[in-house]
């Protein structure tokens, strides 16, 4: 009995999908976790690029466009 092509192509197809969906996930990290020559570089880039409100008592951090 001969497995059809199609389902072969269509297990690895779906295969590499899920591997890569599990590969994509990002992980948060602290600033302060960086080294410190990352941390300065991305402070440096990102200077001007967020904004903080009061909104209600609550701090709101917003993204500049």
């Amino acid at each position: 009995m001969s497995i059809p092509r199609a389902f072969i192509f269509t297990a690895i197809v779906l295969t590499l999908a899920a591997g890569a969906v599990g590969m994509a996930r990002e992980t948060k990290i602290k600033r302060s976790d960086l080294p410190a020559a990352v941390e300065k570089t991305a402070a440096a880039q990102s200077k001007g690029a967020f904004s903080e409100e009061k909104e209600n008592g609550a701090t709101i951090t917003k993204r500049s466009s």
